[in-house]
């Protein structure tokens, strides 16, 4: 455990030092923020932010949602939000450290799993990842704990996530 909490502090400090020019801040995320704040604000999916007539959902409610219940604890803003996606992507990563130590505790070098996994949380890609404000972090960590809660034979759990999944960033395919 204090290996997974040493490469979660090395991960804040990367993302600290990301501030916002990892990436730069982008138009998508003030879609995604306001509709939060004003969630955190009026409990309605209503955002005179995106439009003052109706209602817009461009994006299934989930993570409009669940930063909102955030920002009704926290000062709400891009940053906040930014450091809420590092957070869904900390747990990701303990999500994967389970999967991980569940699969491969009896076989020899299962720490290069552990190893691997922390080189890749403190990949770039994965650092702008968690240092943006869309629902692509709080997607990775319900994916990673519908297969822990299947891996750990809790099948019911764990496709009652999966089928949660649409909620928070719908499926496309392009052909």
């Amino acid at each position: 455990m204090t290996a997974t909490a040493a490469v979660l502090t090395v991960a804040a400090a990367i993302h600290r030092k990301a501030g916002y020019s990892m990436p730069l801040p982008w138009p998508d995320e003030s879609a995604f923020v306001w509709p939060a704040i004003d969630f955190s604000r009026s409990w309605s999916l209503f955002s005179p932010h995106v439009n003052h007539d109706r209602v817009v959902m461009w994006m299934p409610p989930a993570y409009t949602i669940a930063t909102g219940l955030v920002f009704s604890l926290v000062r709400p803003g891009l940053s906040a939000a930014r450091w809420l996606s590092f957070g869904w992507l900390c747990a990701s990563f303990v999500c994967l450290i389970w999967l991980l130590e569940a699969e491969d505790r009896n076989r020899p070098l299962w720490f290069v799993g552990l190893v691997g996994a922390s080189l890749v949380l403190c990949d770039p890609f994965f650092v702008a990842a968690g240092n943006l404000a869309r629902m692509d972090s709080m997607l990775l960590c319900f994916v990673l704990l519908a297969a822990l809660f299947i891996k750990r034979g809790h099948a019911a759990k764990g496709l009652f996530l999966s089928g949660f999944l649409p909620l928070i960033q719908p499926a496309t395919e392009t052909s």
